[in-house]
């Protein structure tokens, strides 16, 4: 049957010669017969997938158009079709233009009877874009690959540290809080109120290192940790935790001003980190003012909801609201105000895995007022 087809296929070839010519001149793809491994006939398209004339390449040798590292595979694919061997019709090669540049090609031969000869058919396409393209997908994949393995290094150096944080730091701080417990004790009585003072600032620097192991650990967990996201009412959850702090840090005077809170898309674990150490800071800042007020509300924009925390404190000079949300800046209020530095640091991280944006501006009157932006929920 195939045999049968070859044949009605070069009778084609035999009696339409001319308008078969007539026919490709005018192809997209490029179309070539090679007799005797010499152009007999080009088209339009395959003489400017080469870069040349027409007329430059009736005659040449079509292995001149061919890539150097590509010659020995090609000559003899060339000479077995000639044969009569059965070979692939189809296939991809690289050949030269007339400038030197190289060309990326898709093949398709068939041998032929044209003109009473055997006859090489080439159909070739120039696939050079999608060839760049496939190595620029392939190098984006490398790389892609390589940062796996540079962030699977660096989560395995994140665990580790976090161990050493775990057990290096607190393993010494507890050695160091029971031996206060035994100061604290048994010998607090047979000390001067000197010795006295100096057991409480054991204790209060005990308090205060934990806290900021706790802080460490935390920030390291909100850089990697697996986000959960859903729809989350905020109103309840900022009154709950307005009443933990009121508890912690009784001020028969402080109010809290609550405008419309839309709700978050957001990993509900975070978020409550999120407004809790917003919070203590409106409330750290506000310890010394008279009619202490808290702010808080919220607006929708087009694909995220902007929120904010005003306090009316004392604010922040002015080189230190460009860094208020780095590690460990504390400002210059640090030996009247404590914590750890790390609070708002904790909540920048938070906000950034959830592709938000978070700001502070000093209050025209008096206070801060901290923004920050998180995902809106989809409609529907």
């Amino acid at each position: 049957m195939a045999h049968k087809e070859t044949l009605n296929v070069n009778n084609y070839f035999e009696q339409n010669s001319e308008n078969y010519l007539l026919l490709i001149d005018n192809l997209a793809d490029g179309v070539a017969l090679v007799q005797d491994g010499k152009h007999i006939f080009v088209n339009q398209s395959f003489a400017k997938i080469f870069g040349y004339a027409r007329e430059e390449l009736i005659g040449t040798e079509s292995i001149l158009l061919i890539a150097p590292e590509e010659l020995e595979r090609m000559r003899e694919q060339f000479e077995k079709r000639r044969q009569g061997d059965m070979l692939p019709s189809h296939y991809e090669t690289v050949g030269i233009r007339k400038d030197g540049q190289r060309v990326y090609l898709e093949v398709f031969g068939s041998m032929i009877n044209y003109a009473g000869k055997l006859t090489n058919h080439v159909t070739v396409r120039d696939i050079s874009y999608r060839k760049q393209t496939e190595e620029r997908i392939q190098q984006l994949n490398q790389q892609l690959e390589r940062r796996i393995l540079e962030l699977l290094i660096a989560n395995q150096s994140l665990a580790e540290y976090d161990y050493t944080i775990s057990h290096e730091l607190r393993t010494p701080l507890q050695n160091i809080k029971g031996a206060w417990h035994i100061l604290n004790e048994y010998y607090s009585s047979q000390v001067d109120s000197q010795g006295i003072e100096c057991i409480r600032l054991i204790e209060k620097n005990i308090k205060i290192m934990e806290t900021l192991i706790e802080n460490i650990l935390t920030y390291a967990k909100f850089g990697r940790a697996a986000l959960h996201f859903q729809e989350v009412e905020l109103s309840e959850l900022v009154q709950s935790l307005y009443a933990e702090l009121s508890q912690q840090q009784p001020e028969p005077h402080r109010k809290l001003v609550m405008h419309m809170l839309p709700k978050a898309f957001a990993d509900p674990v975070m978020l409550r980190e999120i407004l809790f150490n917003l919070l203590e800071n409106a409330f750290k800042f506000t310890q010394h003012t008279p009619q202490p007020i808290i702010t808080i509300g919220g607006r929708e924009e087009a694909d995220q909801v902007v929120f904010y925390i005003k306090d009316n404190g004392i604010g922040l000079a002015k080189e230190d609201i460009e860094k208020i949300f780095d590690i460990f800046h504390r400002g210059n209020n640090s030996a009247e105000y404590t914590g750890s530095g790390l609070g708002l640091a904790i909540v920048r991280r938070a906000i950034q895995r959830h592709q938000g944006r978070i700001w502070a501006e000093n209050n025209a009157d008096a206070g801060l007022t901290i923004y920050f932006t998180l995902p809106k929920p989809a409609e529907g």
